[in-house]
């Protein structure tokens, strides 16, 4: 119970990485150990420099760094050892280069995957030949290029789904825009990013003024209807690095990175404007109060949003359709 709490705090890729780290350890280890014991020094070299490259892998993984360059690590030890052992070890190691094309299909996406195999499999097939063309060699050909093309077929299936999937459960389904979920992860990643460089990112949070009163007299749909026209004046008005996301109701965020506080009130201000005068809802006024707060170092999400919305009721106590901006 201990591990799966522990594990639990990583992400699918990253327990990718771990797992199949892992696997290819307790696969190398003992031939290591085997040919430490027979005195194959340069097969042993070969070995522990694969389990180095696999604990180094490991570390990284666990400290949640540098996730991508652990991937590629991964890939390039799980390939350049299966036709290293082909290679020095003869054609009857060739079953190793099967999971290895199936291990490449977790690490990397469907087309690298495809490129990276076929390479792989045009590196070992010399090994298997030894000058002698046969059904053998043919066969073990056919069913290499088989099984890649299969991994790849069934990698773009789920990536397909996959990306399905994190839409549904990233963009609010009334506005496309981002929802909660998708602002959140967005958050954590500045904040991550945040103790290894010196970047202003900024958050400003907004609120439709007495949207209430546009339900109650001018019914739900004309209140879908104003979500869905703030939320397509605000993502063709801001800049194209900054990102808009839905929390709930008629509250809305702006996240810009590499931006103070001072850059992101003059979007907003112009947004503000937009809103008020826009000519559609006559009827039914838009107005929002904004609250804006830069990113501290060492802060965390509750802390950076809950200044940002301290600022938005300041604005609304104001007398609404304001900014206002965080100390």
């Amino acid at each position: 119970m201990a591990l799966i709490r522990a594990l639990a705090r990583y992400k699918t890729k990253q327990k990718i990485i771990l797992g199949i780290s892992i696997l290819v350890f307790l696969a190398i280890l003992p031939a290591t150990v085997y040919r430490l014991v027979s005195q194959n020094w340069l097969i042993a070299f070969l070995d522990l420099l694969a389990l180095s490259l696999t604990v180094t892998i490991i570390i990284f993984t666990l400290k949640q760094q540098h996730a991508t360059a652990m991937r590629l690590l991964l890939a390039f030890v799980i390939g350049s050892g299966a036709v290293a052992t082909c290679f020095i070890l003869g054609a009857n190691q060739i079953h190793w280069v099967y999971p290895a094309i199936i291990a490449l299909f977790f690490l990397l996406k469907p087309h690298y995957s495809l490129l990276f195999s076929l390479a792989i499999i045009a590196a070992v097939l010399p090994a298997i030949n030894n000058d002698n063309f046969s059904m053998q060699t043919i066969n073990v050909a056919i069913t290499l290029v088989l099984t890649t093309l299969f991994m790849y077929a069934f990698s773009l299936e789920m990536k397909t789904k996959q990306d399905v999937l994190r839409n549904q459960a990233q963009i609010d389904f009334l506005t496309k825009t981002g929802n909660r979920r998708a602002f959140q992860t967005e958050c954590e990643s500045i904040i991550n990013a945040a103790s290894d460089r010196d970047l202003h990112s900024t958050m400003a949070i907004f609120d439709l003024d007495n949207f209430k009163h546009i339900n109650d007299n001018y019914g739900h749909d004309v209140g879908d209807q104003v979500l869905k026209f703030i939320a397509t004046t605000a993502k063709v008005n801001i800049p194209t690095e900054h990102s808009l996301y839905r929390l709930g109701g008629e509250e809305f965020a702006i996240i810009a990175t590499r931006a103070n506080s001072q850059a992101v009130a003059e979007v907003c201000e112009k947004l503000r404007v937009l809103f008020r005068n826009s000519p559609e809802y006559k009827l039914a006024p838009v107005t929002a109060s904004f609250g804006i707060a830069q990113y501290n170092h060492n802060e965390d999400l509750s802390g950076w949003m809950k200044r940002a919305d301290v600022a938005m009721f300041v604005a609304k106590e104001n007398g609404k359709d304001m900014l206002s901006i965080a100390d």
